[in-house]
């Protein structure tokens, strides 16, 4: 049995996949490791650049699995194809678009074995593509008591990132942890919450060992449009179900919150389209804005969709309307692309 299983989507990513698979493959403990790429029929020269690093390691040729979609089924079904065909202790996504510390995979194992946990995780930097790093304040808080880690989690003091989150395999088989396919947005941040209401043992390692690259073009921090707020909603509720059938809905005061950043977050980068369905999504949401410190402008807005959905929608936007007039920005950009 491998050590560890690294699961890794391909999905255009030709500008980084060599630096990638480069950092995974000359890791410390890489030969104790399989390292699963799956290819969700990417339009671009990916594969060819991945297939050409692999041969400059001929060592590792039985440690690494390439699977091909026949058609593009988004993030969540590609994990869900790698994990299916892992065989090792522990599991971890790479996002194929960042890179790795030589001891990246060793620092997590050694620390999962040392204390038998089911989740460790780890600090990293953030950097844009000029190779400029910046403050990372999201570092994960564990603690000893399960109920407390959940909760944690939902006030964000837990990232939803999965690349520094190695996990026992067993853990999730037991409890029947996947992906959902439908989930195209926040897919991670479901998984996340079905792994901690499942109450796993958890630790921190105090050490950056993840390169987490911010790109405009990644999907994250692309327009949302009504479909990216449909999978939103289609994940929030699944959340809050995974709460109530492990009973531990007592926590629904920090998962409604959490509802309200999600709903900035569509706000603030949504086609209006997507505006709109934000606004009406899980609408007993709206109260729990005074509980969050959500900017001033946009907190006025969730807040008056309290009582008046179709208002605060219209001064949203009149707002994005005369933005686009002010800024001469392209109307197309905001209204919903079809």
């Amino acid at each position: 049995m491998y050590k560890v299983s690294v699961l890794i989507p391909i999905y255009k990513v030709e500008n980084y996949i060599e630096k990638c698979a480069r950092s995974l493959f000359s890791n410390t403990i890489a030969y104790d490791c399989e390292f699963i790429f799956t290819n969700d029929c990417t339009p671009d020269s990916s594969m060819k650049i991945l297939e050409r690093v692999v041969k400059d390691f001929p060592g590792l040729k039985d440690n690494i699995k390439i699977l091909n979609h026949k058609t593009n089924m988004g993030i969540g079904a590609t994990r869900n194809t790698g994990f299916n065909k892992a065989t090792g202790e522990y599991v971890i996504c790479t996002d194929s678009d960042n890179y790795v510390e030589p001891d990246y995979l060793e620092v997590l194992y050694e620390e999962a074995k040392k204390g038998n946990y089911d989740v460790v995780s780890c600090d990293f930097f953030v950097e844009d593509e000029n190779g400029e790093k910046f403050q990372n304040d999201k570092n994960d808080i564990f603690y000893n008591n399960y109920d407390k880690n959940l909760e944690a989690y939902l006030n964000r003091k837990i990232t939803s990132f999965l690349w520094n989150k190695l996990i026992k395999r067993d853990f999730l088989q037991a409890h029947n942890i996947f992906w959902d396919n439908n989930v195209t947005m926040l897919e991670d941040m479901l998984f996340l919450t079905k792994v901690f209401c499942n109450k796993p043992s958890a630790v921190y390692v105090s050490k950056n060992l993840y390169h987490y690259l911010k790109r405009k073009g990644s999907y994250c921090h692309s327009v949302a449009t009504g479909k990216t707020a449909d999978s939103v909603e289609l994940a929030l509720s699944q959340m809050y179900e995974c709460m109530n059938k492990k009973e531990v809905s007592v926590f629904c005061d920090s998962f409604y919150k959490l509802v309200c950043w999600r709903k900035y977050d569509l706000l603030q980068r949504g086609t209006n389209v997507a505006q709109k369905k934000a606004l009406k999504m899980l609408y007993k949401a709206n109260s729990y804005v005074d509980k969050e410190n959500i900017k001033s402008f946009y907190y006025n807005i969730i807040k008056i969709s309290t009582f008046s959905c179709s208002l605060a929608y219209c001064l949203l936007h009149f707002f994005f309307l005369s933005k686009c007039l002010l800024r001469r920005i392209n109307y197309r950009d905001y209204v919903e692309k079809v």
